[in-house]
């Protein structure tokens, strides 16, 4: 997963640095040549074809391959096209018989190099590349008969060297390149997480706990957004009717209970309704705000919260005036359009409109809809 992860992220820039690493070789690798030509020139000619058509064009094709294939199945390829660069100067160092072939063996360090580092072959592809490419080097100078023993030795400790050297620093690379994604990576995750939280308290604190409905805080961060746009907003106060005498008379439980029931009904009546919120704005008082075509429908909406709450017929041994139901009154303020208002305004009018309804004898709505004055 973490491997998956990596090659989503780095993928792109590893395809493009192995591009252009893969260029410079070729241009430096060819470059070479020259330095064949005077340590192997009886294999001059031999040399430029095994460079030019065993490694160039298939490396060229090579590029144009990775671009084609798996993250894995391209380090794989890369490891093939450095193995095949190695081997074309192991079959002209092996098979000329000139006095100063030893001498070219430094190339075959410099390839080790440049897997290693420049490429940065992956740890697994790097030993086997280093320790291959090696293992063939150590035996090629072991029967190269022509090699006098002192120069055997150093040549076998050179190439010793530079496959210690080169290993370890692809252990280096590979061990910074794991930390330093690791690190990241769980950086993202902290960071995704803290987001995630942040998210989930901030819906909190817009929350009422009880209800799931929006609560004061949320209902006025909202509405207050809507004064920046010219279409209608209208807004209900409700309240539950001789609650508090509902909770004396069958407990806090049973009072918790009733208003998670008061609040499932008010969002099923307001299913048809998308441009409105509906919020417990404190005790038993609930709100509901409209904004656009659907203030148009503000009276109806308030009929239909009223009706469906009186239809629940909750039962309310505690109240005096003989319903004994839980009922509820219903005050709405629909601010004239094109006139200028403030959220505190119209929250006002609706509180004032609800104590209308409460004094017209409760289980009623009351419509305030007259012209508020400018803020």
């Amino acid at each position: 997963m973490v491997q998956r992860n990596y090659d989503a992220v780095f993928g792109p820039a590893r395809l493009r640095d192995l591009t252009r690493s893969i260029i410079v070789g070729l241009i430096l690798y060819n470059g070479f040549f020259f330095t064949s030509f005077l340590l192997t020139p009886d294999l001059a000619y031999v040399s430029f074809i095994l460079r030019i058509i065993v490694v160039t064009l298939p490396s060229q094709g090579l590029i144009l391959l990775l671009r084609r294939v798996s993250p894995g199945t391209r380090e794989w390829l890369i490891l093939a096209g450095m193995v095949n660069a190695h081997f074309a100067m192991v079959l002209t160092v092996w098979i000329s018989d000139s006095p100063l072939a030893g001498y070219a063996f430094a190339e075959l360090n410099l390839i080790l190099v440049f897997g290693a580092f420049t490429l940065g072959l992956r740890l697994l592809q790097s030993i086997l590349f280093l320790t291959s490419c090696t293992a063939v080097t150590l035996l090629l100078i072991g029967r190269i008969d022509t090699f006098p023993d002192s120069l055997r030795a150093a040549l076998w400790l050179q190439s010793v060297t530079a496959y210690v050297f080169c290993l370890y620093g692809s252990l280096q690379i590979e061990r910074r390149r794991c930390t330093n994604f690791m690190e990241a990576f769980r950086a993202s995750e902290r960071a995704s997480t803290a987001e995630e939280t942040s998210q989930e308290l901030q819906e909190l604190s817009r929350t009422d706990p009880l209800t799931g409905l929006a609560n004061r805080r949320a209902l006025e961060l909202e509405v207050a957004t809507w004064f920046d746009d010219p279409a209608p907003i209208a807004l209900a106060m409700i309240d539950i009717d001789h609650f508090k005498l509902y909770n004396d008379s069958l407990g806090h439980p049973e009072g918790d209970d009733c208003l998670r029931r008061v609040s499932a009904a008010l969002r099923d009546a307001l299913g048809d309704f998308d441009t409105s919120l509906p919020a417990r704005i404190g005790g038993e008082e609930f709100a509901i705000a409209l904004k656009g075509s659907a203030t148009q429908d503000a009276d109806a909406l308030a009929e239909r919260v009223r009706h469906a709450i009186e239809t629940l017929a909750l039962p309310h041994p505690g109240r005096l005036d003989g319903l004994k139901i839980v009922t509820i009154s219903v005050g709405v303020a629909r601010p004239s359009p094109g006139t200028k208002t403030s959220l505190s305004d119209v929250l006002r009018r609706a509180d004032a409109a609800l104590y209308a309804a409460k004094r017209r004898g409760r289980n009623t709505v009351c419509i305030e809809s007259r012209g508020i004055r400018a803020a």
